[in-house]
Formats: structure tokens, C-alpha cells, sequence
């Protein structure tokens, strides 16, 4: 592949160039969350509804992300973790589905996405199940809860939890404490990225006080800007670990907000609901190509797109 060039690592620069895909997924499903620069998810039970079904919600994601130049897959399952997996092979689970699905699936896939996971830390865990004889998600979801953590440690336990299609946290967190948004006007509006970025680093500073203060750690927050013209762009990112000076780890989101006369946060929504999944399939940064499979899209009943 004489044409394929490798770039460095850049998270903020892949962050910029998933811009566009993210800004036209927003026309067909509110609500989204980018678990990292290429893989979005969502809660999709709201878009099923005023869609009218399944096939509906996904051609008019995959329509949404080809106007940005991409290609994507999306999954659909229960829970978020199955329907990122399910993402990576475009495929949409019946309720009650997930444990099926991942009984099948290798154990190597534990490793495959680091929004999950550390992988490091996983690409441990999965050579030693397969040095113990345990080949897939089904036989490492049968081993004993308790024995798994004492064992294997934390990380293991949340791996097992995977494996077992445990409920987890929704795409939409619950239960954003109160006075926890901070927010900057600017008067007069900024002008450069630097100044921009001076000032979000001031932001994140007080936000991270004001949860040290309240006990609680982040793993979910919501940033808006308000520009020159009266129009908005928000968007919700996700940790899989809360921060390691965070005083405790528990389900909070944030909002940090510049130029904006009122603070408003979309940070929680109460209730079960299964997760879409999507994932740019050909999508890479400007002046690299792609080669093997691309991006990827989950739903549980929510809804998750990624790379």
C-alpha cells in the first residue's frame, strides 16, 4: 500500500477533523456522546420511535455521516459496551440479545476497543485466560464472579461484567448534582484558539474544585460554546475512568460553558434504554488513508457510532 501514510497520535487533532461527522449526526439523533475522536453512542429508543424502526434510524445515520465524507457501521444492543462490539460487525440486536452475542464472540475482543478498557492492562488478562483454556466471552462470563475479581483483579471484574452483559451505565447518566456547571462570558468574544484554549483550562480548573468539593467524580461532561452570531455547539464526552485526583468515583457529569448568558446542562436523563453505536468506517485524518476495517456504530437500546 504505497500511498498509505502513518501519522502520530494526535487526540485533539482527531478530535477537530471528527467535528464535521459529529455536527451531522446531530440533524438525525439528538443526544450524542463521542466516546472518542471516530465512535459516538446514543440512547436509542427516542430515535426508534419518531424514526419508526430500526432500518429507518440506520440509513439515516450512515446518509447523515456520508455527507461528512465517511462511511460508517452501526450496532445495535442493550447494553453499551455489546452494542460497540456489535458496531465493529454492523449488527443490530433483538432485546434481551446481548449475552447471545457476546458468548460467541472471541476474548481477544476485550482488547479491540480502548473506550472500553485499558488495553494494555486487558492484552494481559486475555493472554492469561487463553493460556487457562478460556477462548471466548461465554467461557470467560461462565468463571465465578468472586473468583474473577480475587484473582484477576478490578479490571478483570469489569471485563467480566462485559462478558456477561451486566447492565451498564446508560449513554445518558442520571443524577447531575446541583451548582456544578461553571460558565465564562466573553465580552469580547474570543478571537484566536489560544485564547480559547486559555480559557477552557481556567474552566476545567474550577469544575474539578467544584467536584472535589462536592465529593463526586466525573465521568461524563458537557461542553457549549456560544459564537459571535447567537448559534451554539455542544458536545458530551465521555471517561471510562473517572480522574485519579478525583476524590471518589461516581456517575456526574459537568458542563463547562464560555460566552453563554445562562448556564443549561443536558449532562443526565433518567431511564433504560438500549444503545446505538456508530463508527466512521473509512474515516482518518486529512492527508492519511485507511486500510482494513473502518469505523463502527453501536445502539443500546442505545445507539453508538464509531471508527
Amino acid at each position: 500500500c504505497p500511498e498509505l501514510v502513518v501519522a502520530a497520535a494526535d487526540p485533539a487533532r482527531d478530535a477537530a477533523w471528527f467535528e464535521p461527522v459529529v455536527q451531522s449526526l446531530d440533524a438525525v439523533v439528538p443526544g450524542i456522546e463521542v466516546l472518542r475522536p471516530g465512535l459516538v453512542v446514543l440512547s436509542a429508543s427516542g430515535a426508534l420511535r419518531f424514526h419508526g424502526g430500526v432500518e429507518p434510524v440506520v440509513t439515516g445515520i450512515v446518509d447523515a455521516v456520508a455527507t461528512a465524507g465517511v462511511e460508517c457501521r452501526v450496532g445495535l444492543a442493550d447494553e453499551l459496551p455489546t452494542a460497540v462490539l456489535a458496531a465493529r460487525a454492523s449488527v443490530c440486536l433483538e432485546p434481551g440479545g446481548d449475552a447471545a452475542y457476546l458468548a460467541g464472540l472471541p476474548v481477544g475482543m476485550l482488547v479491540v476497543e480502548p473506550a472500553l478498557g485499558d488495553p494494555e492492562g486487558l492484552g494481559e488478562l486475555v493472554g492469561l485466560l487463553r493460556r487457562l483454556g478460556v477462548h471466548t466471552l461465554g467461557g470467560f462470563a461462565e468463571l465465578p464472579e468472586r473468583d474473577v475479581a480475587t484473582r484477576f483483579g478490578s479490571g478483570a471484574a469489569v471485563a467480566h461484567r462485559l462478558a456477561r452483559a451486566v447492565p451498564w451505565r446508560p449513554p445518558s447518566v442520571a443524577g447531575l448534582p446541583a451548582g456544578l456547571a461553571v460558565e465564562h462570558r466573553c465580552d469580547p468574544p474570543l478571537e484566536r484558539v489560544d485564547e480559547a484554549a486559555f480559557l477552557g483550562r481556567r474552566l476545567a480548573g474550577e469544575l474539578h474544585a467544584a467536584l472535589s468539593a462536592a465529593g463526586v467524580a466525573c465521568l461524563r461532561l458537557s461542553i457549549t460554546a456560544r459564537v459571535a452570531d447567537g448559534g451554539e455547539v455542544e458536545r458530551v464526552w465521555r471517561c471510562a475512568t473517572p480522574s485519579p485526583r478525583s476524590p471518589r468515583r461516581t456517575g456526574c457529569a459537568g458542563s463547562s460553558r464560555a460566552g453563554s448568558p445562562a448556564p443549561r446542562s443536558r449532562a443526565a436523563r433518567a431511564g433504560r434504554s438500549r444503545p446505538w453505536c456508530s463508527t466512521p468506517s473509512r474515516w482518518c485524518p486529512p492527508g492519511t488513508s485507511s486500510r482494513g476495517s473502518g469505523a463502527r456504530p453501536g445502539w443500546r437500546r442505545s445507539g453508538c457510532t464509531g471508527r
